[in-house]
């Protein structure tokens, strides 16, 4: 989603060239590069209106791209609720956790 003016003053204006590279130097989809990414349960919601469900299937996406790694790079979407909708889903977090400390019972 494109910043509102109400946001400028937090984030910058992207139509001035200073600020807009200074967005780009934190911005976490370009800033990904060719090295070994750790294992990533990445969360979102269908119904998010901060984080729309797109942004981060387009980031894990690109880090699947560019990661050395060997993951796994994972996809958890709540089909409920939107932005900090989780909750409900911290087993499947918690089990991620102990699969990738090899504990499976």
């Amino acid at each position: 989603l494109p910043l509102t003016r109400q946001e400028y003053q937090e984030w910058g204006n992207p139509a001035k060239p200073a600020e807009y590279q200074a967005m780009r130097r934190i911005s976490p989809y370009d800033n990904l590069q060719r090295a070994p990414y750790p294992p990533l349960l990445v969360t979102t919601a269908l119904h998010d209106s901060q984080v729309p469900y797109w942004e981060p299937v387009k980031w894990l996406a690109r880090l699947r791209e560019h990661s050395t790694g060997s993951g796994p790079y994972l996809l958890l979407t709540e089909l409920e609720g939107g932005h900090r909708a989780g909750g409900g889903d911290r087993a499947r977090e918690f089990a991620f956790l102990l699969h990738l400390a090899g504990i499976n019972q």
